[in-house]
């Protein structure tokens, strides 16, 4: 799940630095992919974390 969480904190800095270069509606939504993406990968790590810490 670790993997799972940075791979997707990777692609969330990808395309809101994407969302930069890119123009009107395309550019914003590759912001709010990024932002979505972001937000999905810092759940991934906290939820692996918890569930590490109940296994033990």
């Amino acid at each position: 799940m670790d993997f799972i969480g940075i791979l997707l904190i990777l692609d969330g800095i990808f395309g809101i630095w994407a969302s930069t270069h890119a123009f009107g509606d395309i550019g914003v939504a590759c912001m709010i992919a990024g932002i979505a993406a972001l937000l999905s990968g810092i759940g991934m790590i906290l939820a692996s974390y918890k569930i590490r810490k109940m296994k033990s």
